[in-house]
């Protein structure tokens, strides 16, 4: 009977260990995409690709929020990329940067050049624009997946 017990509970553990891995997987299709206007320069694009890896990397880390900005000299003007994404707060840190890292992608191929986009999978939410969307640590509510009226980025 103690022996019937122990492989019962070895088998439950198992179970449990495997259903967490299994939920833990980001779900990355993509619910909508977003692009605004080409920026025409080098140096914001090189802005804009710093803020997608910063958001990618640092989200997961500072509890499934997180946005940044870069300044930038563009032919002589101070300008500023803006960034800020977030994940579903039941991803472990490691699938956030997963989820992220297949946003980013998706930004990059749908919106080459462009001075803002955004882009929403069904775990995580990831954009970056030349105008300032966001007020210190107050961010304008993300709407839910379902939901987009027309936003200009």
């Amino acid at each position: 009977m103690a022996l019937f017990k122990c492989i019962l509970a070895a088998i439950l553990v198992i179970a449990i260990s495997l259903m967490k891995k299994a939920a833990s997987v980001p779900n990355t299709n993509v619910v909508e995409t977003r692009c605004g206007l080409l920026s025409g320069s080098t140096d914001y694009e090189l802005a804009a690709q710093f803020i997608r890896r910063m958001l990618v990397q640092n989200t997961g880390r500072r509890g499934g929020s997180y946005y940044r900005s870069k300044r930038v000299k563009v032919e002589g003007t101070w300008r500023r990329c803006y960034g800020h994404a977030t994940c579903s707060r039941t991803l472990p840190i490691q699938d956030c940067v997963d989820c992220l890292a297949a946003a980013s992608v998706v930004v990059i191929q749908g919106c080459p050049g462009a001075s803002s986009a955004r882009t929403r999978l069904v775990d995580c939410y990831i954009r970056f624009s030349s105008n300032r969307f966001y007020e210190g640590c107050k961010i304008a509510p993300v709407p839910p997946y379902n939901y987009f009226p027309y936003v200009s980025i």
